[in-house]
Parts: C-alpha cells; sequence; structure tokens
C-alpha cells in the first residue's frame, strides 16, 4: 500500500526535523517541500533592514549558475525585490506569490530587465521567516525556464505547509 501525501510529508518533514541545526537540514526541507509541489530551484535569503541581504541557502548544482542566481541578486537587484520590499514594509510571516506582491508591469521594470531575464525564474513562492533581532528571512521556491507556473493546487499546499516551513526554517537559520 502506498503512503499516502500526508504521510510521504510527516516523514519527509520528520527528516528535515532530525537534521535542524546541521548542514543537511536545508537539502531535507527541500526533500519534504519538493514531495508535495515540483520546483525547480530553491533558496534562502536572509535580510537585514536595509543592509545587503545574505544568501544563505540554494540547491543550485552549478556554480555558475548559483553566481548568478544568489550572487547576482545579491549585488544590488534586491533593492527592487517585491519581496525585498515586503521586508522593509514589516512582513515576517506567510506565504507570497511573486506576481502578487509584484507592482504592476513588473516585466517592464529594471528588476526583471536585469536579474530575473538572466535566472530564467518564470514563477516564485517565497516563505516569510520572522526571525530574532528584527531579521526577515525568504525561503523562495522557484520555476525556470520552459516550466508550468505553480497551479492553484500547489499555491494551496505551499500555503498548508507554510507555518511548518517558517517555524522550522527561522529555528535553524536563526542568526
Amino acid at each position: 500500500m502506498e503512503d499516502s501525501i500526508l504521510a510521504q510529508w510527516n516523514n519527509a518533514l520528520g527528516r528535515a526535523i532530525v537534521a535542524l541545526g546541521t548542514p543537511d537540514f536545508g537539502p531535507r526541507l527541500t526533500q519534504a517541500i519538493r514531495g508535495l509541489v515540483a520546483f525547480d530551484n530553491i533558496m534562502l535569503f536572509v535580510y537585514r533592514g536595509e543592509e545587503r541581504p545574505l544568501a544563505a541557502y540554494t540547491d543550485v548544482a552549478s556554480s555558475d549558475e548559483a553566481l548568478i542566481i544568489m550572487g547576482g541578486y545579491i549585488t544590488g537587484p534586491y533593492l527592487l525585490d517585491p519581496y525585498f520590499t515586503e521586508v522593509l514594509s514589516g512582513r515576517v510571516t506567510g506565504l507570497a506569490r511573486l506576481s502578487d506582491i509584484a507592482p504592476d508591469r513588473f516585466f517592464e521594470t529594471e528588476y526583471f530587465k536585469r536579474h530575473y531575464i538572466r535566472t530564467g525564474i518564470i514563477d516564485e513562492v517565497g516563505f516569510f521567516m520572522g526571525l530574532p533581532d528584527g531579521v526577515t528571512a525568504v525561503l523562495s521556491i522557484t520555476k525556470r525556464g520552459n516550466a508550468q507556473r505553480f497551479t492553484p493546487e500547489d499555491l494551496a499546499l505551499l500555503n498548508d505547509i507554510a507555518p511548518a516551513v517558517s517555524a522550522l526554517g527561522a529555528h535553524n537559520w536563526m542568526p
């Protein structure tokens, strides 16, 4: 008998919990989320006010790609990122799809031209995590290239798991 999706999630989440505080936590949390929703990459940025963010975690395997996606982001495009804007406005919890928080005409913005076109990201969903001392982290999962965008069913599942993902991530990635 095949395990239910809830059983699969609980087993994968249990492995992530066991890995809290170790280098295995990020990959295990990634695996747990990927067991529910297909995505291409995951990345974590940590924001302390208006300072340049810290690129804290990604599963991008190629160092060249990671340099474009992570390194390129923290050199300046983050200033135009709707997730960064949400953080500056005080958001510390919840889940947000980029298209829901992006300004009108997002695809004409400098941020889109300077960062998104280079990364190949076509859809993004971020989990907000309030950390101590006014620090906020955003764990983003992305679809790239010719992938399908996140479906309403994907978004419903991600919204359901957001409290657990955010709580565990905040505990693991505390500054």
